[in-house]
């Protein structure tokens, strides 16, 4: 295993736990070779709806790019409400409210590394992605 290889394995690793402290579930297939987060949504009943998946930063609920990104990042989503962007550690690093379906974020005071963006929508639904900030 080179060094590239082990690297790709921590950080699937590191963002598995973050998802998982998040309240998401997460797996990744037994060669970190695709990261898969998902959570259970629940309707206005109480019922479960199916899960929507999270991909390699891609959402069917939420759109990023350029990704990675240098100085802003779009994001387009439906009904969006709230954007944060959280960093590797859980903190909340940047915080937008009142949005539009499509925003453009300055993120050039971010430093380079692997952060996550939760999108509250309208419907309080929640969907995280991941984003490089290069």
């Amino acid at each position: 295993m080179n060094k590239h290889q082990l690297f790709s394995k921590l950080l699937i690793a590191a963002v598995l736990a973050f998802a998982i402290a998040f309240g998401a579930q997460a797996y990744s297939d037994g060669d970190f070779k695709q990261l898969v987060m998902y959570e259970i949504l629940e309707d206005e009943k109480g019922e479960q709806e199916a899960p929507f998946r999270t991909n390699n930063s891609i959402s069917p609920k939420i759109e990023l790019f350029p990704n990675p990104a240098h100085n802003v990042l779009n994001v387009e989503a439906k009904n969006m409400k709230q954007i944060e962007i959280i960093d590797m550690f859980g903190r909340i690093v940047m915080k937008k409210d009142r949005c539009n379906d499509t925003e453009r974020l300055d993120i050039s005071n971010l430093k380079e590394s692997l952060y996550f963006i939760r999108v509250t929508t309208s419907d309080e639904k929640v969907t995280v992605a991941k984003f490089i900030k290069k």
